[in-house]
């Protein structure tokens, strides 16, 4: 944590929150400093660290926010400092940095709420802490001379067109850690925007949303050459995936054989590439993967999606003058 590209505040307050330092009611009442351990927010459960940070349905609709880069990640108990380690090892710096600034708005509000009896909106935790973010990511470009490229290109991100390929594939994966469920999303489309394919699937028995990601984007291929497509590009918003995928060496990480099988399709077609784009360029999979986690089959469709899939066809379309 302490490499992260933060402000040093919020550095020393992960560190308290992953050794379990802060005054949660349940810490309070081990000091004999307070009588009652439940959440002053929700009234319903014990407050501990985790509670506070990841399930305590206050902080559930934070993590809810579109603009959260984890939302798609499920919201029961846990061991804190076990989650913190686990979204350090699937998620890319910039989302992990992004995750900490939330973090301390979610215990800034709490505060708040505790001392104040003022109680800030899910939007409006995440609105600040991501602001503030792109701010001291401003502030650090403009000392160094650097342009980090974090913030800035995310949000004009939209889905684009293939250009030197016939096809786009998009992909994503989602996990739900309570049932240990995995949904994949895969949506192709030619050069004019217009759909040829779209997969929504789910399997059991997943791990983590890293291995979410790899399963979707080695059935997305599966899915090209099912239909007989190979002029294509694959398109994801998990950037460790990507990287891992498109890397020369050889992948030793306890999901590397994932990575691995992937590798050895792409290279049987020398054209496929696979490429990271942010998640506001990829919500038709997106979308398709979430709705993965609510059956338990494989659906697919041909030159069309499901109709409450359709609004996000249309925003892409429009983002490319297609309409």
């Amino acid at each position: 944590m302490w490499s992260m590209n933060v402000p040093a505040a919020t550095k020393l307050f992960m560190w308290r929150a992953v050794s379990d330092l802060l005054p949660t009611r349940k810490n309070l009442l081990k000091k004999k400093i307070v009588e009652d351990p439940l959440c002053p927010i929700c009234n319903s459960n014990e407050e501990t660290i985790s509670h506070v940070m990841w399930s305590c349905p206050a902080t559930v609709d934070v993590w809810g926010d579109t603009r959260s880069p984890i939302s798609k990640w499920p919201s029961g108990d846990c061991n804190f400092e076990q989650k913190w380690l686990d979204l350090c090892r699937v998620m890319d710096q910039e989302s992990i940095e992004k995750v900490a600034v939330i973090m301390r708005g979610i215990w800034y509000r709490r505060n708040k709420y505790v001392f104040e009896n003022k109680f800030w909106r899910p939007g409006n935790v995440v609105q600040m802490a991501v602001t503030g973010l792109e701010d001291y990511y401003s502030v650090n470009e403009k000392k160094t001379g650097l342009n980090k490229g974090k913030g800035e290109d995310r949000g004009k991100s939209h889905w684009r067109c293939p250009v030197d390929v016939d096809f786009k594939v998009n992909f994503d994966g989602a996990f739900d850690q309570s049932s240990s469920k995995i949904g994949m999303g895969v949506v192709i489309r030619d050069k004019k925007g217009e759909v040829v394919a779209a997969l929504s699937a789910s399997r059991r028995e997943g791990q983590n949303a890293f291995v979410a990601e790899g399963m979707a984007l080695w059935r997305a291929m599966e899915l090209c050459l099912e239909i007989g497509m190979v002029d294509v590009e694959f398109e994801g918003d998990s950037k460790e995936l990507i990287e891992a995928v498109m890397s020369d060496e050889e992948e030793d990480s306890r999901w590397g054989h994932i990575v691995e099988d992937i590798k050895q399709l792409r290279h049987q077609y020398n054209n496929w590439k696979v490429v990271f784009n942010y998640r506001e360029s990829n919500e038709v999979a997106h979308n398709l993967a979430k709705m993965a986690l609510l059956i338990d089959e494989e659906l697919v469709w041909i030159e069309e999606v499901p109709s409450s899939i359709h609004q996000y066809i249309v925003k892409d379309n429009l983002c490319n003058d297609l309409q």
